[in-house]
């Protein structure tokens, strides 16, 4: 099979942004190695310049226009509709669809068990997941390392580091970081956030572009892979993390966090070495700063390990020849034969007796109340989510919404649930909730409570999906403490500001003036937008996404910054 003559689309958030490391370093740039005609869409860029709206109809524009051999799609987030995701086979039938995803033991669950089914093939990143893909009759999986490649290797350069992390301060990272700290390793710390800590801060390096990445890399003697997903009520999953192939193809020494997994790509003791508490983690610093030969071994040991055995080109080689070759059948959205009634508020203040009579015919309730606008999918990815888990509930997410400001928030109910357990139940909207009729009847009072804002405390790990999509959109905000408001929504007001900005008329936009008048009355508004302001992450985010901004004022601004 001759890839040159494939044309093949990817939609991806960065996918033009040589900045970006995941959708343009990691994966356009060595998909252009593999199929010569890719074509690149850029979606954040589209997004930021125009809108979600806009973009939503400009892909499906683009692929009416070239009629692809496939499309490869990577999700930032919600920057696509299940609607939109629907019409592509309508539009262009004999395009293959093909989702990357990434991970999917985070995210299987709440995301890519539904949007997976939009897609003919899968490329799955997260290997013992697959088996979940498999028991929901998710077909054409194919297992592939994403790791970034560009401009990594080797280079002639001095130490700087005794140990160093790049990456977010997520899990226990920031308690592993102060161990070393405070017995006498000189750490440096790049990415996001570690500038928020006040404890940390005079550690932090800033970002990396792709230069500095790979200098960092071989600037440090002992480089750490912490491979615990997540956020702290996540720290006891671990995930494969790219960063241990990224250090092998510098031939630079790394210390990875212990996971079975790692053990099978890897030789223990001969390519890497691991560590399982932050105490081993320090003597085996300390011990490998002592023994440079033998760490400079064991680096070049995965450096040849990764250059013979995991060459991504070569890889994607295959996958994309067998694609095409094997023709794989296309992926369709299974049926769900359960019926649903959906109650509105006025029904729900009627007597059990009244309810188990209305709801005797039905499998799963649904609730409408007032001012609020559904996705057409909202009740199918529902019933499939309660048919698929055999749980009690299904929660999707939901925005707040209104004419002025657009969809200026995103409550995210699986962030929301782990993250402020107690505030929960106060963010929670009952049109969120699909549930099993029996446990409804089983718990009428509860519902009923939740219709008048009163503690809901029915939703569990045990009974409930959640459903990380947006399926409806509500008018009324509910707010809690500051802190909790950030861990539960998605602040997307902010990203109303931006794309004003980049198109030269934030002064003349209606938007910031009307999002400073509901500030009056929503005082997280203004509070967000002065910690946004002073929040030096931010300003390094705007250096590092430049491209979006145009010829704007504050592009110009931070030529100079």
């Amino acid at each position: 099979m001759n890839l040159n003559s494939k044309k093949v689309l990817f939609a991806a958030w960065g996918a033009e942004n040589k900045s970006d490391f995941y959708a343009y370093q990691m994966w356009g740039h060595t998909l252009k190695k593999v199929i010569p005609k890719l074509e690149s869409f850029d979606t954040k860029e589209y997004y930021f310049r125009n809108g979600k709206k806009p973009l939503n109809q400009k892909l499906l524009k683009l692929i009416a226009q070239q009629k692809p051999d496939a499309l490869v799609m990577i999700f930032f987030n919600d920057e696509f509709t299940p609607e939109t995701l629907s019409k592509i086979k309508q539009i262009s039938p004999q395009t293959k669809t093909i989702l990357i995803s990434c991970d999917e033991d985070l995210k299987y669950q709440n995301f890519y068990k539904f949007i997976s089914l939009f897609f003919d093939i899968k490329l799955i990143s997260q290997k013992p997941v697959i088996p979940e893909y498999k028991k929901d009759k998710l077909t054409n999986l194919y297992f592939h390392m994403d790791y970034n490649t560009y401009k990594l290797k080797p280079i002639k350069t001095n130490y700087k580091y005794d140990a160093t992390f790049i990456g977010r301060p997520k899990a226990d990272r920031a308690e592993i970081m102060q161990h070393l700290a405070d017995n006498g390793i000189k750490i440096g710390l790049f990415g996001w956030d570690w500038n928020n800590d006040p404890n940390l801060k005079k550690y932090y390096q800033g970002f990396l572009n792709a230069e500095d990445y790979n200098k960092t890399l071989n600037q440090t003697r002992v480089n750490l892979c912490l491979t615990k997903a997540g956020y702290q009520e996540e720290a006891g999953l671990f995930n494969l993390k790219g960063k241990a192939f990224e250090v092998a193809l510098t031939s630079s020494f790394q210390l990875i966090e212990y996971f079975p997994a790692i053990t099978e790509l890897f030789k223990p003791k001969k390519e890497i070495d691991t560590f399982k508490t932050k105490q081993e983690l320090l003597k085996k610093i300390q011990y490998y700063i002592k023994n440079k030969e033998q760490r400079e071994k064991i680096a070049e040991n995965s450096y040849k390990r990764v250059m013979k055995d995991f060459n991504r080109e070569k890889h994607l080689k295959k996958i994309f020849t067998e694609i095409f070759t094997k023709n794989p059948p296309q992926q369709k959205l299974p049926k769900t034969n359960k019926k649903i009634i959906t109650l509105s508020k006025k029904q729900l203040k009627k007597s059990k007796q009244q309810l188990i009579q209305i709801t005797k015919n039905y499998d799963y309730i649904n609730f409408k109340t007032k001012d609020t606008q559904d996705s057409q999918f909202k009740n199918y990815f529902q019933s499939y989510a309660l048919e698929k888990s055999n749980k009690d509930i299904s929660c999707t997410d939901y925005y707040i919404s209104n004419n002025s400001l657009g969809d200026y928030l995103l409550f995210r109910g699986d962030w929301a649930f782990r993250r402020c357990p107690k505030e929960f139940h106060k963010l929670l909207d009952i049109n969120q909730l699909m549930v099993k009729k029996q446990f409804f009847l089983n718990n009428l009072e509860q519902f009923k409570n939740l219709t008048n804002n009163k503690p809901f405390k029915l939703i569990n790990k045990q009974n409930t999906i959640f459903i990380s999509i947006p399926l409806i959109k509500i008018k009324k905000l509910r707010t809690i403490n500051y802190e909790d408001m950030t861990k539960a929504f998605e602040i997307r007001f902010i990203d109303k500001l931006f794309s004003s900005t980049s198109k030269k008329n934030i002064i003349f936009s209606s938007y910031p003036y009307n999002l400073l008048l509901h500030s009056i009355t929503k005082p997280f508004i203004f509070k967000h937008l002065k910690k946004s302001i002073l929040n030096k992450n931010n300003w390094d985010k705007l250096i590092l996404n430049q491209k979006y901004l145009g010829n704007s004022l504050l592009a110009k601004f931070l030529k100079k910054f």
